[in-house]
């Protein structure tokens, strides 16, 4: 495979390489973004790898890539941040994560053909539900999380939760929901345990979760309240985009990985 060049704002140029695993190691991809780094491809997936190292997580984290999700967008923030992490299409590959990441911008009944299309459907529910691992949806990746939705139709969901993705319907206000809002926190769960009541995060959305309120970490408020982000279990889920929410997003990001860091899979949630 030729070398591709994939620019990022604010941040060098990226060479996008393909490479062979070697001796059952993984490089460990960990770091700030730097001049230089590379984005290996091996095995179907991706990896970021730098030269500085500025600690070494004990977690893997896989982010699922099903041609919908802002894949360069949440690889640079957790590049940022150090963690170690990879992308796969394949699900033969979900059983060496430790976490996963479902990142989505898109359509709930197109994002769930993809899934099915790629297979990947019974590994991540077997990584997730059966095993216990933690899993952060992003966006459309929380409303999946759901049993079903009614965008453009009815579609199934991964049924993980028992909720539901409804269309917003804001009295007087524009859908999309486009732009920075203020959250309230509902409860201090591991999720928003470094931030506060008024922090502010980017949303981009035409629809919204429905579920019990002991699953939700927070709301805002657009027209009526919308439910912000959720944590159940081992299930953490965001309806804006850390990675697009600058530094409050990177604290929220941070969470996650000291809620995988600190923690062994554990009793996977019920339906």
């Amino acid at each position: 495979m030729e070398n591709v060049t994939w620019t990022i704002s604010g941040a060098s140029a990226i060479t996008l390489k393909s490479a062979r695993r070697n001796s059952g190691k993984w490089p460990n991809p960990c770091g700030t973004l730097l001049s230089g780094q590379r984005m290996k491809k091996e095995s179907g997936f991706f990896m970021w790898t730098t030269d500085r190292q500025p600690y070494s997580p004990k977690k893997r984290i896989l982010i699922v890539s099903f041609g919908m999700g802002n894949l360069l967008s949440v690889s640079s923030a957790l590049s940022h941040l150090g963690a170690s992490f990879f992308v796969s299409s394949e699900g033969r590959d979900f059983p060496e994560a430790d976490a996963f990441i479902l990142p989505g911008v898109g359509a709930f009944g197109t994002a769930m053909e993809n899934l099915q299309k790629q297979h990947l459907i019974a590994p991540l529910t077997r990584e997730v539900m059966e095993k216990g691992k933690p899993c952060l949806g992003i966006c459309l990746g929380m409303q999946l999380f759901a049993k079903d939705s009614c965008e453009m139709g009815f579609h199934r969901g991964l049924g993980w939760l028992d909720a539901h993705v409804l269309p917003l319907e804001p009295e007087g206000l524009p859908v999309p929901h486009v732009g920075w809002n203020d959250i309230r926190i509902h409860r201090k769960d591991p999720f928003f345990s470094t931030l506060d009541d008024g922090t502010n995060f980017y949303f981009d959305h035409s629809l919204h979760l429905l579920c019990s309120k002991e699953m939700v970490s927070a709301i805002c408020d657009y027209g009526g309240p919308v439910i912000a982000a959720i944590q159940h279990k081992n299930l953490m889920a965001a309806q804006f985009h850390p990675e697009k929410s600058q530094r409050n997003g990177l604290k929220l990001l941070r969470n996650f990985l000291n809620f995988i860091e600190d923690k062994s899979p554990v009793e996977t949630p019920s339906c």
